[in-house]
């Protein structure tokens, strides 16, 4: 498998976040998912994405694709925050 560069920058700024080779952009995302809050992660397809243990506290996910992907249950009131997600009734 040849190997891709990626980076991630930092929400906000132009900043690079992470950098680095992987396979693919998912796989990339998931072995830096320790180092992502602050991660401008904006319209990215992480569809089936292994994103327990991710640190997305901070994170943009704005338009992020995460169809099918995998989270922590402890983990869903941080996605629903920084993916400003309204939640309504009781």
């Amino acid at each position: 498998n040849k190997e891709m560069k990626f980076q991630i920058k930092r929400k906000f700024s132009d900043e690079i976040l992470i950098k680095g080779e992987s396979e693919s952009f998912i796989k990339f995302v998931e072995q830096n998912k320790a180092n992502l809050s602050e991660a401008n992660l904006s319209e990215a397809n992480l569809s089936e994405a292994n994103l327990s243990e991710a640190d997305l506290s901070k994170a943009s996910l704005s338009k992020a694709n995460l169809y099918r992907a995998k989270i922590k249950i402890s983990q869903k009131d941080i996605l629903i925050k920084v993916m400003d997600i309204e939640v309504v009734g009781e």
